[in-house]
């Protein structure tokens, strides 16, 4: 930035131009013995002018602008981050949810096709009149058990139809 812009934008500028002024300004953090002696001004120190603090003003300007820069794009790259993460993770749900969809529907299935076979089957052992008992051949009991297999291969094809299976 140009000297006057860092005039614009330093908001305490007008403290500082209103003449030569004696300030102390520390290169570096002070100790506490520098503390308790910050106030008394040895007499060897030249006094530190408005130019001198201006330029250390937007030294500290520089630096904070650079601060500040670098932060956003911090912030910046850990949004992105942050949002692929979240990305990342709702695919994995979607493609779990899509798996459980197609296990539950296996299973559902697969219960269609026993439930009746399961009737049909506990009606035998049952005491109830059974088709062609009264028959001595197994005719009756053929029919009954291509009429289950016609049954669960109707259900297999059905499912191989709608993508279950």
């Amino acid at each position: 930035l140009s000297g006057t812009a860092r005039r614009k934008d330093v908001p305490l500028w007008p403290a500082y131009i209103t003449g030569a002024r004696e300030h102390r300004v520390p290169s570096t953090r002070p100790s506490t013995a520098d503390l308790s002696t910050s106030a008394v001004r040895v007499e060897s120190e030249a006094p530190i002018t408005a130019d001198e603090v201006a330029h250390y003003l937007s030294d500290v300007y520089d630096h904070l602008v650079s601060l500040l820069g670098s932060s956003s794009h911090c912030d910046m790259v850990l949004s992105r981050a942050h949002s692929n993460y979240l990305a990342r993770i709702s695919l994995e749900l979607g493609e779990s949810t899509v798996e459980t969809n197609l296990f539950a529907s296996r299973w559902t299935v697969i219960g269609a096709i026993l439930v009746p076979l399961n009737v049909v089957t506990g009606l035998w052992g049952m005491n109830v009149k059974v088709p062609g008992g009264d028959r001595e051949d197994l005719r009756d009991f053929f029919l009954i058990l291509s009429g289950c297999m016609a049954f669960v291969i109707a259900v297999i094809v059905w499912a191989k139809f709608k993508k279950i299976f």
